[in-house]
């Protein structure tokens, strides 16, 4: 007995068999290509553009002390004393 060989000795390939094949080495011709391509870097948003945050900006903080007419008139006061030793 003898052992039967794994790949037949002939082997007979189609018309159509080999244009597919074609057809198929030049699709993976052209996957290839595109593959070698280099790929943009992905955007990455910070967690505040996730969640949809916009800045609003710089606002006033509040209501005014009401220290702060006391405190203006301090700051007047020390705009004076410092304007007066210049000029002597």
């Amino acid at each position: 007995m003898d052992p039967e060989p794994a790949h037949p000795c002939q082997q007979r390939v189609t018309h159509p068999a080999i244009t597919e094949n074609k057809y198929l080495s030049a699709v993976l011709a052209h996957i290839k290509e595109e593959q070698e391509k280099a790929a943009p870097p992905p955007k990455v948003k910070p967690v505040s553009a996730k969640n949809v945050y916009k800045k609003t900006g710089r606002r006033p903080r509040g209501r005014a002390s009401k220290m702060e007419a006391y405190y203006e008139g301090c700051r007047k006061e020390r705009v004076e004393e410092a304007s007066e030793f210049v000029n002597d």
